[in-house]
């Protein structure tokens, strides 16, 4: 299991470095928690007219909505790294004593906390 514990610590800190990436691009890190971001305002040459007013608030909208959808996965990538690093990784502790998640299923997605059954009972 070290060797796959080691593939997919890369492909985490890949997709955190990707998402980070994404992250900057809408918006800003939050001083105080430094794993949340805030979404900022696109940028404008000016606004003249109220339909130019309104479409900047829904573009605003939009990359607020986006930002949360990146920053919860940005939240469950980090928290698969911190199980690599407690040796804790890779395994499900839902519904009582804690046993292996399946390979099938890190490959699908190397952040899951559960087994498949667990997955599919949620």
């Amino acid at each position: 299991m070290t060797q796959d514990i080691t593939h997919y610590k890369k492909l985490l800190g890949e997709e955190r470095t990707a998402l980070e990436q994404k992250l900057n691009a809408l918006g800003r890190r939050m001083l105080r928690n430094p794993d949340e971001w805030e979404a900022t305002s696109p940028e404008v040459e000016h606004e003249s007219e109220r339909g130019d007013v309104a479409m900047n608030i829904e573009r605003y909208n939009e990359r607020e909505a986006l930002t949360l959808e990146l920053q919860t996965r940005y939240k469950e990538v980090a928290d698969a790294l911190e199980r690599i690093h407690k040796n804790t990784y890779g395994l499900c502790t839902a519904f009582g004593k804690p046993h292996p998640i399946e390979k099938k299923r890190l490959d699908a997605d190397p952040a899951g906390r559960t087994c498949i059954a667990h997955m599919r009972a949620s």
